[in-house]
């Protein structure tokens, strides 16, 4: 499934090399620095908002680290895609961590949490596709809930990320998910006028849905 997409996205990339006003991002999750199943999980941000040719050679690199993780900090990943372009942040008196020091669980991202930021482009259509076989899960921990019980699944949520994507300007999501888990998913696509589609679809059949995307979104 992970060769699938990424055989898709790279093909698809080649394709639309000549539309030199799009810029391109690329975050991961989880890779894995270990070498067990589950073991020094983390989120990685491959290229940011770069030309076309950094976000191929990106993808290129991204399969240099072990896709065996466990721990899928996705709706991590959106929050922290939306934080500086949104106009609602939760949490933004408190600062958030990742729980490295929980065994050998999660490590910190790349780059680390205090510079994960997507540059985004001021005044650009944000469009944002998301490939998951997994439910929303977050990992990220309030400083304040170190050492006491906490379910970090209470921290980036559903509603949470909601309220952050209908607090920003200019933005659509579209999701190519399982569908035992479009429920999480869904609702962001639904507010910002984007689509869900199934992450099973032929390779062919998405690579039509994202010409679909950016015949919807991007200028030519």
């Amino acid at each position: 499934e992970i060769q699938s997409v990424y055989d898709t996205v790279n093909t698809f990339s080649i394709e639309h090399q000549d539309a030199t006003h799009i810029r391109w991002s690329l975050i991961v999750g989880p890779k894995n620095s270990g070498n067990k199943p589950g073991n020094h999980n983390f989120l990685y941000l491959a290229s940011n908002v770069k030309p076309i040719e950094d976000f191929q050679s990106a993808m290129f690199d991204i399969l240099s680290y072990d896709m065996i993780g466990q721990y899928e900090m996705l709706y991590d990943a959106l929050y922290l895609s939306l934080r500086n372009i949104s106009g609602f942040l939760p949490y933004s008196g408190e600062k958030l961590l990742w729980p490295v020091w929980v065994g050998n669980v999660i490590d910190e991202s790349i780059p680390p949490l205090q510079d994960f930021y997507v540059n985004w482009r001021e005044k650009s259509n944000k469009v944002i596709i998301i490939f998951t076989d997994e439910p929303g899960q977050s990992f990220l921990i309030p400083e304040s809930m170190i050492g006491k019980s906490y379910n970090t699944n209470d921290t980036i949520t559903q509603s949470k990320l909601t309220m952050m994507l209908k607090s920003t300007e200019n933005i659509s999501v579209y999701t190519f998910t399982d569908p035992v888990c479009k429920d999480a998913w869904e609702p962001f696509t639904a507010i910002t006028s984007g689509a869900s589609y199934d992450l099973d679809m032929s390779p062919l059949d998405t690579s039509d849905k994202l010409q679909e995307i950016f015949n919807k979104e991007i200028c030519y």
